[in-house]
């Protein structure tokens, strides 16, 4: 079977009226009880052999292909209100094909299993990734931000008969003000 590397699996025979069990895989003896666990970090070929009350004794093997792990990482993202955007997962991996994708918003599974998702609303937005035996995943908190306001929020004032404008159009990370001209006409 194809396990991702580090993951802790247990061996066990099958066999009744076994006395005697030993385990080996390619750098010896690992050892002697059933059901054992192993911690895989290389590909090995597991053995077992097991003798029975009778003194009869039989082998078996296991193949066992590591997976190296691959890495997932979900960008940050925020959206201003009435915005939708594309989350895609940054993944690392020698298969980018046969990996199969979970999403989940605020702990709820979605629908999509497709390598990326689109975004309209706020939430806490998580992938999860399986590929030959291996599981990553991350999360991402998405905020989205009003749209700043429109319309001034003061008055004219007047001054020396001149008509002098305060104006405070909100937060914003650019302003534009349109200028009129004698005619009341906007100016280029």
């Amino acid at each position: 079977p194809k396990v991702c590397i580090g993951t802790e699996i247990t061996l066990e025979a099958l066999s009744e009226n076994i006395k005697d069990y030993l385990w080996l895989n390619d750098a010896g003896i690992i050892g002697n009880t059933n059901p054992i666990k192993i911690t895989i970090n290389e590909n090995s070929v597991y053995r077992i052999q097991v003798e029975d009350n009778n003194g009869c004794q039989s082998e078996g093997q296991l193949v066992v292909d590591v997976q190296q792990k691959p890495s997932l990482e979900l960008p940050e993202l925020s959206l201003c209100t009435g915005e939708t955007k594309q989350l895609v997962p940054l993944i690392e991996t020698d298969d980018q094909v046969n990996g199969k994708y979970l999403w989940f918003k605020d702990r709820q599974p979605l629908s999509d299993t497709a390598n990326s998702i689109l975004i309209s609303t706020a939430g806490d937005y998580k992938s999860v990734y399986k590929l030959n035996g291996c599981i990553v995943a991350d999360s991402v908190s998405v905020v989205v931000h009003p749209l700043p306001d429109k319309e001034p929020k003061k008055s004219v004032i007047y001054c020396n008969e001149n008509a002098l404008a305060i104006l405070d159009a909100g937060p914003a990370d650019h302003y534009f003000w349109p200028q009129l001209n004698e005619t009341g006409q906007y100016v280029k």
